[in-house]
C-alpha cells in the first residue's frame, strides 16, 4: 500500500525523568526528583560536576555524576557557566536524556514519566488528536529514548485507552514498526 500523506510527531518528556535508587535516609528504594541544582567541585585544575536528585519522601540527596576529575581547560566555558548558576534547562538536558542515565546504571521510574505530543512545526498537540486513515503513515519520534510499548505510542497518538490501542495491534487494524527511536503506524484495514 503507498501512502498518500505522511504525518510526523514527536514526544517529549514534560518535566525530568523520576529516578528509582536505593535512599541512605528512608533505607529503601525510593522516587528521586530532579532538583534542577548542579555540585561543581573542584580541586586544583580536576572538576568533578553532578547533577543533584532528591528523594520525593525524605529529601537525601543523590549526586549523579556528569564530569568526574576532568581538567577544567577541557570544559565548554559556556556549559560551566550555566553549571554555576544551576541552569534548569540545562538540568532538564540531562535530567530527560535517557542514556545519559541508563549509562549511569539508574532506574528511570516509567509510571511517572509525563510526555507531551508535539507536531513538526513544535506545537503540542492536545485536542485535535490525529483520525485513523488508511492512506496515511504516522511517524513518532521518541528522541528522549525511553522505552515505550506500542500500545502506549498509539494510545498517546490517538488519545484512546491503552486497552483498544492493544486490541487495534492484536486485530491487526494497525500495524506499528520501530526502529531505534522511531515509530511508524500504520492502518491496516
Amino acid at each position: 500500500m503507498s501512502y498518500l500523506r505522511k504525518t510526523e510527531y514527536k514526544i517529549i518528556p514534560s518535566k525530568s525523568f523520576e529516578i528509582i535508587h536505593a535512599c541512605g535516609g528512608c533505607g529503601k528504594k525510593q522516587s528521586f526528583i530532579n532538583t534542577n541544582r548542579f555540585r561543581v567541585n573542584a580541586n586544583g585544575n580536576k572538576l568533578d560536576i553532578w547533577l543533584i536528585y532528591q528523594c520525593k519522601k525524605c529529601k537525601h540527596t543523590l549526586n549523579i555524576p556528569i564530569f568526574e576529575r576532568i581538567d577544567k581547560a577541557k570544559t565548554d566555558s559556556n556549559e560551566y557557566n550555566l553549571f554555576l548558576e544551576n541552569n534548569a534547562l540545562l538540568a532538564q538536558k540531562y535530567g530527560t536524556d535517557s542514556a545519559f542515565l541508563r549509562a549511569k546504571h539508574l532506574e528511570i521510574d516509567i509510571n511517572s514519566t509525563e510526555l507531551e505530543i508535539y507536531d513538526a512545526d513544535n506545537n503540542m498537540i492536545t485536542t485535535q488528536k490525529p483520525k485513523f486513515n488508511a492512506e496515511e503513515l504516522i511517524v513518532v519520534y521518541n528522541k528522549s529514548g525511553i522505552k515505550l510499548r506500542d500500545e502506549k505510542i498509539v494510545s498517546m497518538i490517538f488519545d484512546i485507552s491503552r486497552s483498544q490501542a492493544k486490541k487495534m495491534i492484536i486485530n491487526e487494524e494497525l500495524a506499528v514498526t520501530h526502529q531505534n527511536q522511531k515509530f511508524e503506524i500504520k492502518y491496516m484495514v
